[in-house]
């Protein structure tokens, strides 16, 4: 939330000082006052209700800023504050990487062709199998791996009882 405080003021400080090359905004804490030590504020109540040491603005102060703010008829992008048309190519320069460009490569990478042949090989699995049924043949060979290859590597009965297992059939 702090954060959010110092970036806001760092903009408005910005808009309301647009000639000063280097802009220092000062911030603290949403805390009581940091002189007397009191507790942090749950609201924004306190020293902060009017920070700027002044009443609320009034009803005929905030219509005029809102009329003059219309008559502007630029309302910035938050690119450029001082220059219409930089403030316009730096949003469609961000838009496009950041909406336009993403779509693009996406749809690209979605109808890409199909590299690692995946497609093929389910196709061709499908016509082998059409292939062992149409002939008569199991769809898989009891015997497509040797028995002895497969026994050679399987526990012998003597060490499955030493490791506790037992096997009921």
């Amino acid at each position: 939330m702090s954060l959010m405080f110092r970036l806001g003021a760092r903009a408005v400080t910005r808009h309301l000082c647009p000639r000063q090359s280097a802009v220092v905004t000062q911030s603290r804490s949403m805390a009581g006052s940091p002189w007397e030590g009191d507790p942090p504020t749950t609201t924004l109540g306190g020293q902060f209700k009017n920070p700027v040491g002044t009443g609320h603005a009034s009803q005929e102060e905030i219509s005029k800023w809102v009329e003059k703010e219309l008559k502007g008829g630029w309302q910035s992008y938050g690119y450029d504050y001082y220059d219409q048309q930089t403030d316009k190519e730096w949003n469609a320069l961000f838009m496009f990487c950041t909406i336009s460009l993403p779509i693009v490569l996406v749809a690209i990478w979605a109808y890409l062709p199909d590299r690692r042949m995946r497609d093929w090989a389910i196709r061709e699995a499908y016509l082998v199998l059409r292939e062992r049924e149409n002939a008569g043949l199991e769809p898989l060979s009891k015997d497509f791996v040797d028995p002895a290859k497969i026994l050679a590597h399987l526990p012998s009965d003597e060490e499955l009882e030493e490791a506790g297992v037992v096997i009921n059939i």
